[in-house]
């Protein structure tokens, strides 16, 4: 490995053995160990739906920080990630974008698109689209407002027709 050769290798490998891990390997005996420990999601479910409707934001950005930094490899011991800060900015790229939306939609139950953490690029920005959908999704049951209704039903001529009158009116 010290010499100037350059190969490339495919190995099946348990990095666990590797205890310390020489200098060299230490980031890769770093990063599959993570891997192996990643947090599980079970359970998110039932514990944002038994808690408090003050909570469920706040316990929901708690698992969000926890599963980004799982997959970005910064591990528990590392300050938590500000709900603010893109999580690109952190060093996730387009695949590891997928893997986690991958592994919300599964934990959570529910489909999320696949520009996902491309529309929502902060763990704050998930935490309160997921919120708010989900309120939105339990209040399916509640009566529609009439009005909202009728405009759903309106062609885009008929919309704009509409608009014109009321800025006419205003």
């Amino acid at each position: 490995m010290a010499g100037n050769w350059t190969q490339v290798a495919i190995v099946d490998t348990d990095w666990s053995g590797w205890n310390p891990a020489p200098r060299l390997l230490s980031a890769v005996v770093k990063r599959a160990s993570s891997v192996e420990s990643s947090p599980a999601g079970k359970g998110i479910l039932d514990r944002i739906e038994a808690a408090a409707p003050m909570h469920r934001r706040q316990l929901l950005l708690e698992y969000l920080r926890n599963q980004a930094a799982w997959l970005l490899g910064l591990g528990a011991a590392g300050p938590p990630i500000d709900e603010y800060r893109p999580l690109f900015r952190l060093g996730m790229d387009s695949l590891m974008a997928v893997e986690f939306r991958n592994l919300l939609a599964s934990a959570l139950q529910r489909s999320l698109s696949a520009t996902f953490v491309f529309d929502y690029p902060t763990i704050g920005a998930q935490a309160d689209f997921l919120t708010n959908h989900a309120a939105h999704e339990g209040d399916a049951h509640l009566e529609r407002d009439p009005i909202l209704e009728e405009l759903e039903t309106l062609s885009e001529a008929e919309a704009k027709e509409l608009l014109k009158e009321e800025l006419k009116r205003s």
